[in-house]
């Protein structure tokens, strides 16, 4: 049986983030979300997990914005003087390739940050298993991979996002068109060739992924169309059936009241305060997209009836 979960990233980033989340679990469609371990609402995060026990989450590892938990002597290839990390996906990777003598050590200060955040998650929900992803999909880089699967069993790791995706094109053509030109198309091709590699890197026999995943390349713009386009592609090419579906969304909407965190910091603040978190939002929450989900989940729609 196919099975298809909708699902958020960056809980806990927030108050007003974590809040837009809840909701488009209790008013919509939204099965599962990924919590930051150092967002600055973590434990506002966790509370709201407690609260509402059928919102499943994720770990989302981070080693690419806000601060570390771990000290910054502990850690010091990976933040600046502050104790904030100072890399992004691309600089990370630079730096295990080029910079060979500070390889041993830039992986065991990369672990040790893993380990403080997973620990976070699951010492906060008392949780046994842990699914993962991360912030910016890091993990996709095959050394943190590595670490991953090497670690898998210690941390009880049950899943991990495998950002596989199919290319597609979605209606209004003219409109979404300037999507594909866009940086998302640069992701979604490198995270497809990451995740060839990543499937080889893991334990299969013990650990599950999605199959598949929708939420790349229309990051920032999904809606109904888009899925639909989606699940399309994947039920023409016979891949729909009996397979695991992540849908990928980020609804997290901060509020005004959080502005305080990305103080500085305009480019990122104006991620997390798009007007496109908001769209998303709204599709989650909306009647058509919550039948349309209801109907691809139903074992009818497996069938083709």
């Amino acid at each position: 049986m196919t099975d298809v979960i909708v699902h958020a990233d960056d809980f806990g980033i927030s108050a007003g983030a974590t809040d837009r989340i809840v909701e488009a679990h209790l008013k919509g469609c939204l099965d599962r979300t990924s919590i930051l371990p150092n967002g600055k609402a973590f434990d506002y995060a966790v509370g709201q997990l407690k609260k509402y026990t059928d919102l499943s989450y994720a770990v989302h590892l981070n080693l690419v914005e806000g601060k570390a938990l771990s000290s910054r002597k502990k850690i010091p290839d990976l933040v600046n003087g502050r104790g904030f990390f100072k890399h992004t996906f691309f600089s990370l990777w630079i730096l295990y390739l080029f910079c060979k003598n500070k390889r041993e050590k830039l992986l065991e200060q990369i672990e040790t940050e893993i380990y403080q955040q997973i620990s976070r998650v699951r010492n906060a929900l008392n949780c046994e298993k842990v699914i993962l992803d991360s912030h910016q999909y890091l993990h996709m880089l095959p050394f943190i991979l590595d670490i991953l699967n090497r670690l898998l069993k210690e941390w009880a790791i049950e899943s991990i996002r495998i950002p596989c995706e199919p290319f597609f094109l979605a209606r209004p053509f003219h409109i979404n068109i300037r999507n594909i030109f866009s940086l998302n198309i640069i992701k979604h091709l490198l995270l497809n060739r990451l995740s060839k590699k990543g499937l080889r890197l893991i334990d299969r026999e013990s650990i599950s992924y999605p199959d598949y995943s929708i939420g790349v390349l229309f990051s920032g713009k999904m809606s109904l169309g888009v899925v639909q386009e989606a699940v399309s592609r994947l039920v023409k090419r016979k891949l729909f059936s009996d397979s695991r579906i992540e849908i990928l969304f980020h609804p997290g909407l901060a509020d005004s009241i959080d502005a305080p965190i990305w103080e500085g910091m305009s480019k990122r603040a104006g991620f997390y305060f798009s007007n496109n978190r908001l769209k998303e939002f709204k599709v989650l929450i909306s009647p058509e997209f919550k039948n349309y989900i209801r109907m691809i989940k139903s074992a009818q729609y497996e069938r083709g009836k």
